[in-house]
């Protein structure tokens, strides 16, 4: 969907004791859904950052009610930065476009329960909370519909089958 080369930095930090896929993967799976975002941002700019945090269930949890008040463990949160909606950011700079937050035993726990590959439920959750730096989102039927088709066409590109069958 994009035009012209991008070149996305990725930071992992892993804040639990859980094993996690490799910062390769990560790199591979954020490119491809980067390579695949229609977003004003990927037209705008060229150089991107972003990072993800592993963490246990319990920061997930305290991290969820206070910023979405939900007061339970979630696999994925996402904190776009925005920055381009609050200044006007330099086009040669890089553009953060936000944190992800992931919790490791929550998404190994459902990849178990749901008879899903780690890998490919890895590869899913990063993707879907990347989206969500770009305001893909879930909230109607509608909305969902365009992100989870995303979400299948890269995850497909990926090599992983559908993740919603």
């Amino acid at each position: 969907m994009i035009g012209k080369n991008h070149t996305l930095s990725v930071d992992i930090n892993n804040l639990c004791d859980e094993d996690i896929p490799d910062q390769r993967s990560f790199e591979k799976w954020l490119n491809c859904a980067l390579a695949n975002v229609n977003h004003h941002l990927v037209s705008e700019y060229s150089l991107f950052e972003l990072s993800v945090n592993i963490i246990s269930a319990d920061e997930i949890k305290t991290m969820n009610n206070n910023f979405r008040q939900y007061n339970k463990v979630t696999n994925v949160l996402s904190f776009p930065s925005k920055m381009s909606d609050v200044m006007a950011w330099p086009a040669d700079q890089v553009y953060h476009l936000g944190d992800i937050v992931i919790c490791s035993s929550q998404l190994n726990t459902e990849a178990s329960e749901q008879e899903k590959s780690i890998q490919s439920h890895w590869c899913h959750m990063t993707i879907h909370g990347f989206l969500h730096l770009f305001d893909y989102d879930h909230m109607n039927n509608k909305d969902a519909r365009k992100m989870e088709d995303l979400e299948i066409i890269i995850c497909g590109k990926l090599g992983f089958s559908d993740p919603y069958k």
